[in-house]
């Protein structure tokens, strides 16, 4: 390296290194971040609501990445329990989404689903857009059970999908994420 005389002198150059050597650290740090979460295509498999004597909270959000028919459709209408045990979960895989508010007027739209990856474990983020009953609209006062399933294409993913699920509105407040095993709350971005 040359040493430069004169105003600023070598101090000048160690400061353009460093500074460079931290703007390609960050530079790399940005590539490896981007590289762990892909965001995935989904097709609504259901969607709706119903009014039923819940036991629980009045207000409360549920969130499941299933790879088998299993219990997802027991939260669904009867109408749409045939389109879930009709999906393929060799092919695919599913993710519902549950919301239980206190009064009708209430939906809920899975917007985004991106898989990320931190070591060996696989993460859902799912963005949801959660539908309020419009002012001066009439609502009965009992609890309503919203729901939104999405199929995704197995694919590259293989057997194993995800094995934690964080549900976060598009205003940016976390609705629901797995305890056991920790999600890991930082990854998931709106």
């Amino acid at each position: 390296m040359r040493t430069l005389r004169g105003r600023g002198g070598p101090t000048l150059i160690r400061r353009v290194t460093t500074t460079g050597v931290l703007v390609l650290g960050c530079a790399i740090v940005a590539t490896a971040a981007a590289a762990s979460s892909d965001t995935l295509r989904f097709t609504t498999v259901a969607r709706g609501s119903y009014h039923e004597k819940v036991s629980g909270p009045s207000t409360s959000s549920f969130g499941y990445v299933a790879d088998r028919i299993g219990g997802v459709f027991l939260l669904a209408t009867p109408e749409d329990q045939p389109k879930i045990e009709a999906l393929d979960f060799r092919k695919f895989f599913a993710i519902w989404v549950t919301i239980v508010r206190p009064t009708t007027g209430y939906s809920v739209t899975i917007k985004r689903v991106t898989l990320q990856r931190a070591g060996a474990s696989r993460q859902a983020c799912v963005l949801v857009a959660i539908g309020r009953p419009a002012p001066g609209r009439a609502v009965r006062q009992e609890k309503t059970v919203s729901y939104h399933i999405v199929k995704l294409r197995r694919g590259k993913l293989g057997p194993v999908t995800a094995d934690r699920i964080v549900l976060r509105e598009t205003s940016g407040h976390i609705l629901y994420a797995t305890k056991a095993p920790a999600a890991r709350l930082g990854l998931c971005r709106t």
